[in-house]
């Protein structure tokens, strides 16, 4: 969930049908400028802000980069 698609999720929590279109807009065009694993990124990425609410998407990073070393 890059920083546009956390926007989004804020700013259309009450439209889960936008969401999913930034989601998957954002990821398709990741993927096809070669980032194969953007979706997974992303659902990762989307996962720690919901388990770490309080948390900014910096404070996230080192989080996102282990699991980017298990990856």
């Amino acid at each position: 969930m890059l920083p546009f698609a956390s926007f989004c999720n804020d700013k259309f929590a009450d439209d889960p049908a936008t969401i999913q279109y930034a989601y998957d807009n954002v990821n398709s065009i990741l993927i096809s400028r070669g980032f194969k694993k953007a979706a997974e990124f992303n659902e990762e990425l989307k996962r720690l802000k919901q388990d770490n609410p309080a948390k900014n998407i910096e404070e996230l990073y080192p989080l996102l980069i282990k699991w980017c070393k298990q990856q």
